[in-house]
């Protein structure tokens, strides 16, 4: 595919400066100061646009792929359209051409059309390889593992690229003139020093680069921050990448992405708070993070260094939760292999992790980007006064004792009005008829599907040798009911929920007045429909309500959205009401797999106290 894909950029961009060419220099030279024009005012559009298509394009649905395309679309749009605009007005405004000699016509009219074409065929690969799309489909990758595994380990670096380096001549021409003739106060070069690389990188994850590649400016933010090492002087990265295994001090290898051995900086430590929304549309409602989706933006130090002198970095490590029952034992992930993916582990609703970076001396932080999205770290306060570790092993031990992430927290609800329920006596399985307090541990739908009717608008997995709904929204009428009902083959059912190895997924009774959790009940008649649903671990970890089913005359409506967890009572499809004895409602929670659970909470109203604790653990 790589030599296809080769083949065709050169095709292209020579027919394209041919072309030029017998339209003569004049004709040849305008193209070129439109299409150069045209670059400049996309570069300058395209962030706040990408930002607003994210925020816009749905997250769930048929149209979701959309998100993963916003990056693509906020390019190549505004180019495309830019450049057919000034081309219409130059066209009006010199609608005659001058000659020359033909040999001057030709050959200029080449190279001026040789570089246009090579800018617009530099604009068409930047908008693919920012696009969610597999990273074998053209076999072409700007930036992979280091070849030389016992020197730099898992390290990103840059490959040879293409043979007719359009991206490269792209961004090479476009961050220079941002630091000259287009100056601005914010450069291009300074935001986006790896512009050919990013795009491609935030793309390597499982699955042929499967997961997602976008997050909003809401899915995340920094919690903190820390050093390890001496930010002043530097010290030996070596020692900063030092880990014990075996009776032995080794060091994780790593090189930066132009190849290079870094050999004095200190490491840079950032622990970042996901939002549901941050998390798949499927695979169990997992975050996934590789060391590509991850970067570090570092100027120059200096009052007087270059604005546009600034480096992308790529993370070494991760640190996140180890295990789904354990909300305080921490694990710290090496980056020092081939395709490493950190998950989220357990069904939380915010995923808390910490990335590290080694930072160059003489280099100092200015942003950190996840997944194309990137955060400036003036703008979060809580990254601009680092908690300082001198040793690699006073970082170790904050890993150990909980206190650099920190996993859960204390927190208080108002208890006033709570059901006490006794959580060690509660069933796993609802039945028809489900009696107070209406809470189990279970993954049965209730209800069965045709394998080609559940999939308008569910995603579904093979689990075993199950069918399950692991994602989607969608509804299904009575006729589609009693059809499922009459199926018998295996293959072709759909009868329950899926969820990753350590989750499990408990379901909560909304409908009779005698549950605790009824929307119908006095309490929840008197809330606002915008607070959020919630189950709440023995360590303060909280798990939204991220779906729901919902029945009556009519069908059923099924939802299981855990990057986009409900917003409150709300969000249930229909308004429950008193007088109507046909409908029933059962709130869907993905939790971690062992967890205690201790309360049921509506906003900072807790409903339900178990006391002991539901184990959040199926037969």
């Amino acid at each position: 595919m790589l030599i296809v894909f080769n083949l065709i950029v050169i095709l292209l961009t020579l027919g394209i400066a041919y072309l030029w060419s017998t339209r003569g220099l004049f004709s040849a030279f305008l193209h070129l100061l439109c299409t150069i024009v045209a670059g400049a005012i996309a570069f300058a559009l395209w962030e706040p646009l990408a930002y607003m298509l994210l925020d816009m394009l749905p997250t769930s649905g048929f149209l979701r792929f959309l998100q993963g395309l916003s990056w693509s679309i906020a390019l190549l749009v505004p180019f495309i359209l830019s450049l057919i605009i000034l081309r219409v007005v130059v066209d009006k405004v010199a609608s005659n051409n001058t000659k020359q000699l033909a040999i001057v016509d030709l050959v200029g009219g080449g190279a001026c059309g040789l570089i246009a074409s090579c800018i617009a065929m530099g604009f068409l690969v930047l908008g693919v390889s920012y696009a969610r799309l597999s990273v074998g489909l053209t076999g072409y990758k700007p930036i992979w593992y280091s070849s030389d595994k016992g020197a730099d380990g898992g390290s990103l670096v840059r490959t040879g690229g293409l043979w007719l380096p359009v991206d490269r001549i792209t961004a090479g021409v476009y961050h220079r003139l941002s630091g000259t003739t287009l100056a601005t106060g914010e450069p291009l070069a300074k935001w986006h020093p790896d512009l050919e690389l990013a795009g491609f990188a935030a793309r390597i994850s499982p699955g042929d680069g499967q997961a997602r590649n976008v997050l909003t400016s809401d899915d995340f933010k920094v919690l903190r921050a820390y050093t390890v090492g001496n930010t002043q002087a530097g010290s030996p990265v070596s020692d900063l990448l030092a880990y014990e295994t075996g009776g032995q001090t080794i060091s994780q290898p790593y090189a930066n992405s132009s190849g290079d051995n870094v050999a004095s900086g200190y490491m840079a430590g950032y622990v970042v708070e996901f939002a549901p929304g941050a998390k798949e549309d499927s695979k169990g409602g997992q975050l996934i993070v590789s060391n590509g989706q991850a970067a570090l933006l570092c100027a120059r130090a200096g009052a007087d260094a270059d604005p546009t002198d600034t480096i992308a970095v790529y993370p070494v490590a991760v640190i996140s939760q180890a295990r789904a029952e354990d909300g305080d034992l921490f694990g710290r992930w090496r980056f020092d292999a081939e395709e490493v993916f950190i998950a989220s582990v357990g069904g939380a609703s915010v995923v808390r992790m910490s990335f590290e970076f080694i930072v160059p001396k003489d280099y100092e932080p200015i942003a950190l980007r996840i997944k194309n999205t990137r955060l400036e770290l003036d703008d979060a306060p809580q990254a601009t006064k680092p908690k300082a570790y001198t040793t690699v092993r006073q970082r170790d031990n904050a890993i150990e004792t909980g206190s650099l992430i920190s996993g859960g927290a204390e927190v208080l609800f108002d208890e006033s009005e709570v059901v006490v329920i006794d959580g060690s006596a509660l069933g796993r399985s609802l039945g028809r008829d489900p009696q107070p307090p209406g809470v189990a541990v279970s993954n049965f739908l209730g209800f069965t599907l045709t394998r080609q009717t559940a999939r308008r608008g569910l995603v579904i997995e093979e689990q075993g040798r199950a069918n399950a709904v692991v994602g989607g929204e969608g509804c299904f009428s009575s006729q589609e009911l009693q059809q499922g009902r009459q199926t018998r083959e295996r293959t072709f059912r759909v009868d329950r929920f899926g969820s990753a190895s350590d989750t499990e997924l408990i379901q909560v009774v909304a409908d009779q007045e005698s549950m605790p959790a009824s929307f119908l009940g006095p309490i929840m008649r008197t809330m606002d429909t915008d607070q959020p649903i919630r189950l709440v671990d023995s360590d303060g970890n909280m798990y939204d309500a991220v779906g729901y089913v919902y029945e009556d005359g009519d069908g059923v409506c099924v939802r299981l959205t855990p990057p986009n967890p409900l917003d409150g009572s709300g969000d249930i499809p229909k308004t429950m009401s008193s007088a109507r004895t046909d409908q029933k409602l059962r709130l869907l929670f993905l939790v971690s797999k062992g967890v205690e659970i201790q309360y049921y909470t509506v906003g900072d109203k807790a409903l339900m106290k178990f006391d002991p604790p539901l184990v959040a653990k199926s037969n």
